[in-house]
């Protein structure tokens, strides 16, 4: 009895080691699906990026946020926004690396081709708004992951520092001027992917030239010489500015619809609920200091 159960373990033992060598063998093929994504077109990834980060920007979940943060406006019983806590999926937060890891994605499929015309002004334009969502990020939450950030899918970081403000505004500073220089007229762009401005680089270089400046005017507390030298280059420089509707980056609705107004409070005076928002008496007593002229208009509900 007791040989009995020895082959049989024994013969157990056998058959687990041939089934596991079966398993293992062409492990990676295996585990490989077939119709994978191997490479992503990178006008696909910028188109999605701009409309993504445009729509986030203006939509109803920051503003709800940030407006009552600030103390714009308070909740009222149905949504009770002025508890100063974002939510458990931290939302805006994860938007905006969302769009981030996704500009990497697209320095990986242009990779090699930074000085060549394919792709030298597209990685430019990237990195123009890869400045622009992290400018914006950091003014959202002052210290934050920035120069240890991911950027290989072979070696993640799940632990990065958080950079100081102070130190992330100057990098980016840094990052866009050497965006701007090699953005060049005859490159290969974005095209149509390109939602601001169909593959144009001259309007890229004002959008460019644009935010140094604001960069630069966001300093000027901070970091006086730094915040002057920056707006003085971005006034005198001959990439130009915005300075026309014609300008401006703007992502297109459909056949020229015009989009909703995305302000939560002034969308609620025509089709809201006195319950939803009230403006913040922190605000009204400030219009009222400034004997603001806008003041009067508000709906006698809101105030």
């Amino acid at each position: 009895m007791k040989r009995n159960i020895i082959q049989n373990i024994c013969a157990a033992g056998l058959i687990s080691m041939a089934t596991f060598s079966a398993c293992t063998k062409d492990f990676e093929k295996i585990n490989t699906p077939p119709t994978s994504v191997t490479t992503v077109d990178p006008g696909l990834l910028m188109a999605r990026i701009l409309r993504d980060g445009t729509f986030q920007e203006s939509g109803e979940l920051p503003n709800t946020k940030f407006g009552s943060w600030v103390q714009h406006w308070a909740g009222g019983p149905v949504v009770p926004v002025s508890r100063y806590f974002e939510g458990p999926d931290n939302q805006v937060w994860s938007q905006h690396f969302t769009l981030l890891r996704n500009i990497i994605q697209i320095k990986k499929e242009l990779s090699g081709k930074e000085a060549a015309p394919e792709g030298r002004s597209k990685l430019a334009i990237t990195e123009i708004y890869e400045v622009y969502l992290y400018q914006r990020l950091t003014d959202l939450y002052g210290d934050i992951p920035y120069s240890d950030v991911t950027t290989s899918d072979k070696e993640i970081n799940r632990t990065p520092k958080f950079d100081r403000q102070e130190d992330i505004y100057p990098a980016l500073v840094a990052k866009l001027d050497a965006a701007l220089a090699r953005l060049t007229v005859g490159d290969q762009s974005y095209g149509t992917s390109d939602f601001f401005y169909n593959g144009n680089i001259d309007k890229w270089k004002k959008f460019g030239n644009s935010l140094k400046l604001k960069l630069g005017m966001r300093m000027r507390y901070a970091n006086a010489y730094l915040a002057q030298k920056t707006v003085t280059e971005a006034m005198t420089s001959p990439l130009g500015l915005i300075a026309a509707n014609s300008d401006n980056a703007a992502v297109p609705t459909f056949n020229n619809a015009q989009a909703e107004n995305q302000n939560p409070v002034l969308r609620q005076v025509t089709t809201g609920s006195a319950d939803l928002r009230y403006l913040a008496n922190t605000l009204v007593d400030v219009l009222k200091s400034y004997n603001d002229p806008a003041y009067p208009c508000w709906p006698s509900r809101l105030l």
